[in-house]
């Protein structure tokens, strides 16, 4: 008879705490060979049955732990307990755990002792325990997240979306708009591109070069004419500079005689508005003789006057 015992997986994070492997006690196994084994002989003592079930529980946990928290290289053993649920292989260790007690019980030479039948009986309880807390860890999880209120979507959030999906079709190039050659689609720009390659052939190379010659020449001349007219305006404006030295110099005394002229005509404007005065004063007094000389008042007043100086 073969007997076949349990390995349990504990894992420290892991919501499915517990792992099962039905594995051979001796050298006979259904499992593959790289899985880890707890192999007893007769001679083995307590003490080396105990190092042995300990370091096979280290070994088997190794094994089944999660691909990224282990630091070796995965075994073809590792992928037959993960088709199962955890409550089901649960159930199956409750099941094999009451198998061996009852064998125990019966086989007074079975070599799986109680106080290994004990270490498997706590690893299964610690095992429902953390499932427990981890399906009520969900449960709770899932009632907060039905409590979060639903996020609406409003005409502001769907204008920014179309305004983003709008930025990316500029930036792929699929604008309509054809004017701005970098948002032209580059499929177009491919087929352009190609045909333009096409057409450069050597007929066309010695075309663009002949034109390459003599936009070079006329580059030239130009640069040749532009140098001598741009010496010929240096000098000229040389010239300017030294007949405008000669010129300042005479500034001051221009400066003192236009000053001079602003007096003169002040003065000759005084003395225009005086003869004016003048003018119509002398109008004036030519008119009142005139109208004394035509009454007899007049007259008799200077008869008067020549008597008088002649009595004198």
């Amino acid at each position: 008879m073969v007997i076949k015992k349990p390995v349990i997986t504990v894992y420290e994070s892991d919501p499915i705490t517990v792992e099962k492997e039905v594995v051979e006690k001796r050298f006979v196994s259904n499992v593959a060979n790289d899985s880890p084994r707890m192999n007893l002989s007769p001679d083995d003592s307590v003490q080396n049955i105990d190092t042995n079930f300990s370091d096979f529980v280290e070994k088997f946990n190794r094994v089944m732990l999660h691909e990224s928290e282990k630091g070796y290289q995965s075994y073809p053993s590792d992928s037959i307990l993960t088709s199962k649920p955890a409550s089901q292989r649960l159930s199956e260790l409750e099941e094999e755990v009451l198998e061996l007690e009852k064998e125990l019980e019966t086989n007074s030479d079975f070599e799986i002792t109680s106080e290994h039948l004990n270490s498997l009986k706590k690893l299964v309880e610690n095992a429902k325990l953390n499932m427990n807390k981890t399906v009520t860890a969900y449960e709770s999880e899932a009632k907060q997240r039905k409590q979060l209120p639903e996020e609406t979507v409003g005409p502001s959030d769907i204008a920014l979306l179309s305004e983003r999906v709008s930025r990316i079709i500029t930036r792929l190039g699929a604008d309509t708009n054809n004017s701005n050659a970098f948002l032209r689609p580059l499929s177009l720009m491919v087929e352009e591109l190609l045909v333009r390659l096409e057409s450069f052939t050597t007929q066309s190379k010695a075309e663009i070069n002949t034109e390459l010659t003599a936009t070079l020449t006329q580059l030239q001349e130009f640069n040749k004419n532009s140098a001598n007219e741009s010496h010929q305006k240096v000098n000229e404006l040389h010239d300017i500079l030294q007949k405008w030295n000669t010129e300042c110099q005479v500034l001051p005394q221009l400066l003192k005689h236009l000053r001079r002229c602003a007096k003169l005509s002040e003065h000759a404007e005084d003395m225009l508005r005086n003869a004016e005065n003048l003018s119509q004063t002398f109008e004036e007094s030519q008119k009142l003789l005139q109208n004394l000389s035509a009454s007899n008042s007049f007259q008799n007043t200077v008869t008067e006057l020549e008597k008088i100086q002649k009595m004198l």
